[in-house]
């Protein structure tokens, strides 16, 4: 799928999401607005450009396999995505809501149970630590609050902390993933950056994860 065109932000747009943080504007995090084909109008801010792609994948919960298009970019050693799929009756929105965000965690915890894996085989040891401890710690922030979105109970925000194998078989990496799941309509969106832990102290911390996620609203 081809990319969409990407526009520069606008300046009084630009200005707003620089007051929640001076380091979310640094010259590492590019911000700009995008417009995703398929998502109801919703209006994005990336700080780097997004490429398009898309998945059939099953979800839980839901009749049949899914169309997922996904728009993600890497800038200042995260990454930031946003993913929506659409669903054929109302009933099943928060059942897709619940199934994205359990999705991600199931991912995560995929992760983090390999990457004990491989620190077992590489210490040798007969029970090591990580596998005794919960494979990912997940939680709650304040609910999803995008403008003109549907109002839903499952419209939630997760912090997700986790690990991932190290390349090379090296060290394993801790994982932060904040995500967003919210919806208009039929729509239902995915908004999430995935920070390993050397990008916690760079521009892409949690002033850039806030206006990464206060960037998006809908028409109307």
């Amino acid at each position: 799928m081809p990319t969409p065109p990407i526009p520069p932000i606008r300046p009084r747009r630009w200005l707003l999401l620089c007051a929640v943080g001076l380091a979310a504007c640094a010259p590492a995090l590019n911000w700009r607005e995008v417009r995703p084909a398929h998502a109801e109008g919703l209006l994005a801010t990336f700080p780097c450009k997004p490429q398009a792609a898309q998945r059939q994948i099953p979800l839980p919960g839901l009749p049949d396999v899914v169309t997922v298009h996904l728009l993600s970019c890497e800038a200042d050693g995260s990454r930031w995505a946003l993913s929506h799929l659409s669903v054929s009756d109302a009933s099943l929105v928060p059942v897709a809501l619940r199934a994205l965000a359990a999705a991600t965690r199931g991912n995560l915890e995929v992760a983090s149970r390999e990457a004990a894996r491989q620190a077992q085989a590489a210490s040798a040891q007969a029970v090591p630590e990580p596998l005794a401890q919960p494979a990912v710690r997940a939680s709650e922030l304040a609910p999803a609050a995008v403008p003109r979105m549907t109002p839903q109970p499952d419209s939630r925000t997760w912090r997700f902390e986790a690990r991932r194998p190290g390349e090379g078989g090296g060290a394993s990496v801790p994982l932060t993933v904040t995500a967003s799941h919210f919806s208009h309509g039929l729509t239902v969106f995915q908004a999430s950056v995935w920070q390993p832990d050397e990008a916690g102290s760079a521009h892409s911390g949690r002033e850039g994860v806030t206006t990464f996620l206060q960037g998006f609203h809908f028409p109307g």
